[in-house]
């Protein structure tokens, strides 16, 4: 049974008994869940892949259970608020802008970026034209 399938019985069970109390089991089996991925950018998509998922079943539920998804979507979204939070982070000095945001670059591309960027005017001659 892979992992995301695991995750959704679990939570299909836990909803259609539409019970608040059993919050936690539902917070375990997401968090099982999102660390069998490795790295924030996985970790990031399983999540939206787990929500895409909890809508559908959203619209298949009424009553206790309907509040029960409501109280693990907010879970989900405390989860990203995490993920946003970790990578923050303020520009160090070998950064480029782009936009709005700073990227880090390799030192191969940092001295190819000046090179480009302060490179002294070429020369033109008549041959040139």
């Amino acid at each position: 049974m892979t992992p995301i399938d695991k995750c959704l019985q679990t939570l299909q069970v836990l909803v259609r008994a539409g019970d608040i109390k059993a919050i936690g089991l539902a917070e375990k089996a997401i968090d099982e869940f999102v660390a069998a991925h490795d790295g924030r950018d996985r970790q990031t998509d399983a999540l939206n892949t787990l929500d895409r998922n909890l809508v559908l079943l959203r619209k298949r539920v009424s009553g206790l259970s309907v509040e029960f998804v409501d109280v693990v979507f907010d879970y989900i979204g405390k989860q990203f608020e995490t993920y946003e939070k970790a990578d923050e982070w303020t520009a160090p000095d070998k950064t480029w802008p782009i936009g709005r945001t700073y990227v880090r670059l390799s030192s191969l591309w940092q001295a190819a970026l000046a090179q480009c960027f302060w490179r002294r005017p070429v020369q033109r001659t008549l041959n040139d034209q």
